[in-house]
């Protein structure tokens, strides 16, 4: 990003990204008791700690920004979704959502932490069986074309220059025309 672009970008954030709007979605969210989220990590076997990300209201608020204000309806593909944390808020706030991971284990232990994190928003066990899925964004693009494709904390799993760049290629070629990828690496 160039640093006009930069500047724009911070400029825009600025001036429509409000503790109202995050507000506004954070009210949208049903209370989610942080014993009940260590329970459905714990059912899942994942590790967890205080930089577990257990709520994405800001992340939900720059998307509401770059979709002007609006995310009712739109796609959203989460790559590297691991229990849905994001899917389920996503779905929760009238998105429409899919989250994908390659953990071998998916279908097992992480997807009884999605079904308890889905529950716990209100949601149906074939929602989040239907939601999150096991991709791997390495070999091929997301079925489906999307208008917001994430990958947050992801990245640096994917092991290889060439599996990084396959994953990115992968990952625009999920999205819709003018769909806007955003990705976040650790470190």
């Amino acid at each position: 990003m160039t640093g006009n672009a930069r500047r724009e970008l911070t400029a825009l954030l600025n001036e429509t990204f409000t503790p109202a709007m995050v507000e506004s979605i954070r009210s949208a969210l049903p209370e989610f008791p942080e014993a009940l989220v260590d329970e459905c990590f714990r059912r899942s076997g994942v590790v967890c700690n205080e930089e577990t990300p257990r709520e994405f209201s800001k992340f939900l608020a720059v998307l509401s920004v770059l979709a002007g204000g609006n995310l009712q309806g739109k796609t959203l593909l989460d790559v590297g979704t691991g229990l849905g944390v994001l899917v389920a808020q996503a779905r929760t706030i009238g998105m429409v959502p899919t989250g994908s991971d390659t953990f071998t284990e998916y279908e097992g232990t992480c997807r009884a932490g999605a079904i308890c994190i889905f529950e716990a928003y209100g949601h149906s066990r074939s929602s989040a069986e239907e939601a999150c899925t096991h991709h791997d964004i390495t070999v091929a693009a997301a079925p489906g074309r999307y208008d917001f494709v994430t990958s947050i904390g992801m990245m640096e799993h994917i092991f290889g220059e060439e599996a990084r760049r396959s994953a990115i290629r992968n990952m625009v070629l999920s999205l819709a025309p003018g769909g806007t990828l955003i990705v976040a690496c650790g470190p």
